[in-house]
């Protein structure tokens, strides 16, 4: 059993390999950062192969949003590739046409740093 969901909450637990589309912040909740809380995006595309033409049709973007503790998050950074084991989606929401996901739980593994010029932001 996964010490992650010990008590098998429901919901969707996923694993999400990505870079960070921005720096940790304190959410629009408690902007002071009181609560210890940071959020950062993470934006996975989605598409497929035009079978006829044989290039890439880009079918959208899902922006997960994640929130843990400040020392959860140590080491990410802007551009960063990070994998999310075992986080748990708690909601999923639409905003002017871009579609949302916001997550917690989970272990942040930080793969690769932001440095450098392959940052994609």
């Amino acid at each position: 059993m996964s010490d992650i969901n010990p008590n098998n909450y429901s919901g969707i637990e996923m694993v999400l390999v990505g870079k960070a589309a921005h720096d940790p912040e304190y959410p629009g909740y408690d902007k002071e950062g009181t609560r210890g809380v940071k959020q950062v995006t993470f934006p996975v595309g989605f598409g497929y192969k035009d079978k006829s033409s044989g290039e890439w049709r880009d079918t959208g973007t899902l922006w997960v949003r994640y929130s843990a503790k400040e020392e959860y998050l140590s080491g990410v950074t802007k551009g960063a590739k990070v994998r999310l084991d075992g986080a748990k989606i708690d909601r999923v929401y639409a905003v002017n046409d871009k579609l949302y996901a916001e997550a917690s739980y989970g272990t942040v593994t930080v793969l690769e740093d932001g440095t450098g010029d392959k940052a994609p932001f």
